[in-house]
């Protein structure tokens, strides 16, 4: 495997993590405390898609180091 695949394949697998890890983090817990992120639209808003450019560039990278031709 090409080193450049494989490291399209860990920075997409990186990415996908850390978004996952920050969705988990916002999740509402009961008993605990709201989220600074989640207190008004606006940085919910920032946050969502934030998360949303993470998780379709983890996606296409890993797309990209697996078919590196395409």
């Amino acid at each position: 495997m090409i080193p450049t695949s494989v490291i399209l394949i860990v920075s997409g697998i990186a990415c996908l993590l850390l978004a996952l890890y920050a969705v988990r983090r916002l999740k509402p817990q009961e008993g605990g405390v709201q989220s600074a992120w989640a207190t008004s639209d606006a940085l919910s808003a920032t946050v969502v898609l934030g998360l949303m450019v993470l998780f379709i560039s983890g996606i296409g990278l890993i797309l990209k180091g697996i078919f590196p031709e395409a």
